[in-house]
């Protein structure tokens, strides 16, 4: 993270230690990183699925909260902006994708289960429930309301997590 101002690092920092710690649809599956290895069952299938839709996306527009820190993400083709904790939009370096995507692929997803359907945004969803380990890291429960439709995440909710994602409509920001 050299050549960054020390603040820019220290949100940087705290990105990573969110992409850790949270599930592979949060904001880091969010991102990029097929994970077909990472269920141990075939419960977990439609949560993989969701994370692969993701990944193939090439424009959303990701709003997370975690122990409260804001964040938001964009991704409109191979570039993805960050605003985090209101600092500002910044164009993230490229192969940040990539990079990402190396840190989920650690990610191990299991005790998957259907809880029932939702509406979010006017998308009708159905929500799973789920436990992301991470090598070193605490263990990470969570729920994802998954699109019937298009298979992709639209919420993520955890302990002291909260995210949304959309996917039309996306333009990138103005950054520095």
């Amino acid at each position: 993270m050299t050549g960054q101002s020390p603040r820019l690092e220290g949100y940087l920092r705290a990105a990573a230690v969110m992409l850790r710690r949270l599930s592979l649809v949060c904001l880091l599956g969010t991102i990029h990183g097929p994970l077909a290895h990472a269920a141990s069952d075939a419960s977990c299938k439609p949560i993989i699925d969701a994370d692969k839709g993701r990944a193939s996306a090439t424009s959303w527009h990701s709003k997370k909260t975690m122990n409260g820190m804001s964040m938001e993400m964009i991704r409109t083709g191979e570039d993805i902006y960050a605003n985090m904790g209101g600092s500002g939009w910044k164009k993230m370096p490229p192969g940040m994708v990539n990079n990402i995507a190396k840190a989920v692929d650690s990610f191990n997803v299991s005790e998957c289960k259907k809880l029932g359907a939702e509406s979010v945004d006017g998308v009708a969803t159905t929500i799973y429930s789920f436990t992301t380990t991470v090598p070193g890291q605490p263990t990470f429960s969570g729920k994802v309301w998954i699109g019937n439709k298009d298979g992709l995440p639209y919420r993520e909710a955890g302990e002291k997590y909260e995210g949304t994602t959309t996917y039309t409509g996306v333009t990138a920001p103005a950054a520095k």
